[in-house]
């Protein structure tokens, strides 16, 4: 969780969920001295996994481009700070309802950097839900870096 808090508090974009405040609860006898975080962020009205699941919504080809620019967008924008979501699904991208399209939950998210040949570090392959995880995470490579992003990307724009 505190990894996620930092990661959110560096990002601050469009398309990237607004982290607006983090509050706690008071550590107790009742609750064995562990307080409990909870992350406050901008309301979002739809997911787009609910979207795509409801046989009223159609989207147009114009929305579908939109929705993907606004995607790409955000991922662009966190993949230039160094950060890997790794756990892009439909489920986890939040959309207004004036259509702005908001990144979401960065529970997974970590910093990357490469090594000096240009390598990326080594990372766990246990990542990406199953069914938007990209061919090399599946095969066990620990070398990886944002197209594993982009791979869920498509994914998304190919269930819409």
């Amino acid at each position: 969780a505190l990894r996620e808090i930092r990661i959110l508090q560096l990002l601050k974009h469009e398309n990237v969920v607004n982290l607006i405040e983090i509050c706690r609860t008071k550590a107790t006898h009742d609750n064995k001295y562990r307080s409990t975080f909870y992350l406050v962020f901008d309301f979002c009205e739809h997911d787009l996994a609910g979207l795509l699941s409801n046989i009223n919504v159609k989207f147009s080809l114009g929305e579908i481009k939109r929705v993907v620019q606004q995607l790409l967008n955000g991922l662009y924008y966190i993949h230039s700070n160094k950060i890997l979501h790794r756990d892009m699904k439909a489920a986890n991208v939040l959309i207004t309802k004036s259509g702005v399209l908001k990144l979401a939950d960065f529970g997974l998210a970590r910093a990357f950097s490469q090594t000096k040949n240009g390598q990326v570090n080594r990372y766990t392959n246990r990542v990406v839900t199953l069914w938007y995880r990209p061919p090399e995470l599946l095969l066990g490579d620990r070398n990886y870096g944002p197209p594993v992003d982009l791979w869920g990307a498509g994914c998304i724009m190919a269930e819409m």
